[in-house]
């Protein structure tokens, strides 16, 4: 009598319907790759936001500002990040961090250029 080998060897893997497909961040995070920039973050304007000193934006040129949105913006050449409120009287680009001082757009008479929206942060957690 012959005997059948046992090829059972326990459960499944919850992995195992992972196996074939492959995530790409592309896909995932870049919506519209002609007007996707990356831009590592400086300054700690925006920390009680979530966003810290070396984390990695993912701007979208493309993606209209609105109210409240983390926004990318040229002030006297430099790069701001900061949070856009739109007012009836005009607007201000808010810190998420007391120590830094918002921006009225009236107090820029040169101008303010709006770069693009932060859609994505890209974190690196602090390791031990």
């Amino acid at each position: 009598m012959k005997r059948k080998k046992n090829r059972c060897t326990g459960f499944p893997s919850p992995a195992a319907d992972f196996e074939k497909s492959a995530l790409s961040l592309d896909e995932l995070l870049i919506h519209n790759p002609s007007a996707t920039f990356f831009m590592k973050m400086k300054g700690r304007a925006m920390v009680l936001a979530g966003i810290y000193p070396n984390d990695i934006l993912i701007i979208d040129r493309s993606l209209p500002y609105e109210n409240e949105d983390v926004v990318v913006a040229i002030i006297n050449n430099q790069y701001v990040v900061r949070r856009w409120m739109k007012y009836q009287n005009g607007g201000m680009l808010l810190p998420a961090n007391p120590a830094f001082p918002s921006i009225k757009i009236t107090d820029y008479p040169e101008g303010i250029t709006f770069w693009g929206v932060v859609a994505v942060v890209i974190h690196q957690p602090d390791l031990l």
